[in-house]
Formats: C-alpha cells, sequence, structure tokens
C-alpha cells in the first residue's frame, strides 16, 4: 500500500472518529436542552468529547467538532442556552486548556478565570440580546407574597456578584475535574482503548 493510501486511510479514520464524536456532543447537548435542569451538566459532560478529540485528533479535528457541535445545538435545539453554554466555553475551553497549563500556575489561573468570565458575560450578552434568554440579574424575591410587602433585603447588584462568585468555584470544580479526568484517560484509558495505532 502506497503512503498516499495510507495517509488517505488515516485521514478518513479521522474524520470518520470526529463525526462521531460530533453526534455524541450534539447528543448529549439535545438531553440538557430537552430537561432544564441538566443544561449545564450537558454542557459539561458534552466538553469531555472535545477533550477526547483533542487528545486523539489533534486541534484542528477538535476545532471542526467544537463547531459543528456549537452550529448544530444552536440552530436546531428547542432551547439555545446549553448550546450557548457550550459554544461560548464548555466547548472551546478544553482546546485552550493546554496552552494555559504551559505557564506558570499563577499565570494560567489568571487566564484560565480570565478565558471563563469573559465566557460569562459572552453568554449574558448573546442570551439576552440574541436569544432572548430570561433576565436573572434582578431581585429574585417576589414583591409580595399573598398581598404581604416582602422586604428586598438583596438587591440585583448583590446578586449578581455573589452569582459570579459561586459561577467562579464552579468553574474551578469543573477544571480540577477536567484536568483529573484529562490524566485518567492518557494514563489508564487511552491504553484500553488502543486507537493511536488507528490514527
Amino acid at each position: 500500500m502506497s503512503n498516499n493510501v495510507k495517509k488517505t486511510a488515516v485521514n478518513l479514520r479521522r474524520l470518520t472518529l470526529a463525526a462521531l464524536l460530533s453526534a455524541a456532543g450534539c447528543v448529549i447537548l439535545l438531553a440538557g436542552s430537552l430537561v432544564d435542569v441538566l443544561d449545564l451538566s450537558c454542557a459539561a459532560l458534552a466538553s469531555l468529547v472535545i477533550v477526547l478529540a483533542r487528545i486523539e485528533l489533534g486541534q484542528a479535528y477538535s476545532l471542526g467538532a467544537y463547531g459543528v457541535i456549537s452550529v448544530i445545538s444552536l440552530l436546531l435545539f428547542p432551547t439555545k442556552f446549553v448550546g450557548l453554554a457550550f459554544f461560548a466555553f464548555f466547548g472551546f475551553y478544553p482546546i485552550i486548556k493546554a496552552a494555559f497549563e504551559r505557564r506558570h500556575p499563577a499565570v494560567s489561573w489568571v487566564f484560565k478565570f480570565s478565558a471563563f468570565y469573559i465566557s460569562v458575560f459572552a453568554v449574558y450578552m448573546l442570551g439576552k440580546y440574541l436569544f432572548n434568554l430570561p433576565d436573572f440579574s434582578g431581585s429574585l424575591l417576589p414583591d409580595e407574597i399573598f398581598g404581604v410587602a416582602v422586604p428586598q433585603v438583596v438587591t440585583g447588584g448583590q446578586i449578581a456578584i455573589l452569582g459570579l462568585i459561586v459561577l467562579g468555584v464552579m468553574f474551578l470544580l469543573y477544571d480540577i475535574a477536567l484536568s483529573r479526568i484529562i490524566m485518567l484517560y492518557i494514563v489508564k484509558l487511552r491504553k484500553l482503548l488502543k486507537l493511536k495505532p488507528y490514527f
């Protein structure tokens, strides 16, 4: 078999795996779109598809899978938040995570949190102005219950700040879990799957 034929066969196998991973990511995000309470969990789970594509296929194929999953989820799914969360953060973060971690740990965390909070801002702005998603920046307490006024002890700004802090803690836990899953895959699962000879 000539080198050109071998190269074409390898590229075809890579493209096939990228397509299968993209389909798996779309199915995961569709589940999050259909069950609202699972939207962020499914977006985080779908990021593992990008991790697998990045490790096994390289950056170009992982970017392709990210693009396909993002476009399909934003155009075709009944609710847009899960697709928006994947597009703005969960899809691209596994691709850029390795570049951040090549730097000093303190600088790495600054870059990671910066990327995360920029993504949160992008999700908020795109959700509010492009997809007409509900705005959660106001007070969560009703003005009155059964005709009795409820004192507004927490303002909308305080809720937004508290929300950003909680999201930051969730991101920290997500990043640590993602690092451990990547290590587990590289050290143990990759040897069991034996995908390397095919690509």
